[in-house]
């Protein structure tokens, strides 16, 4: 038969007749069922495995055993930064990142330590402060 058992148990939506026989589905012969538990149990050590690694992921992506050779790490690179430019993301971490670095080094510690604003939107900030 061209259908599958599953899609026997089916009723067609025309015609009035069904797929499924009245008298209800054989059942499965030995070689169906031993295929059966074993695509079963291939499954479920399957899933067993993926959740394994989902709980051993890092919170840290790590490092390749494997490191790239130059011209695809270049080529990596080069893809981040149209993906960055194109998101318009890489001004946003570059700023960021020179915040972090005042703040590393010392630079930031007049009147707005710990502060993360950008200069613009602090020196509005204090200015309002400053109005009231």
């Amino acid at each position: 038969m061209f259908f599958s058992r599953c899609v026997m148990v089916v009723f067609k939506t025309t015609g009035g007749r069904s797929w499924n026989p009245p008298s209800g589905l054989r059942p499965l012969s030995p070689a169906q069922r031993r295929n059966r538990t074993k695509n079963l149990a291939l499954t479920m050590k399957n899933m067993s495995i993926l959740k394994l690694a989902e709980a051993n992921q890092p919170e840290v992506p790590v490092r390749l055993y494997k490191p790239l050779n130059f011209s695809r790490m270049q080529w990596m690179k080069k893809k981040l930064e149209e993906t960055r430019a194109a998101l318009g993301w890489d001004m946003e971490a570059r700023a960021l990142q020179e915040q972090a670095r005042a703040l590393r080094v010392g630079g930031g510690r007049q009147g707005a330590a710990g502060s993360l604003l950008p200069p613009a939107a602090r020196a509005a900030l204090q200015g309002s402060v400053g109005d009231k």
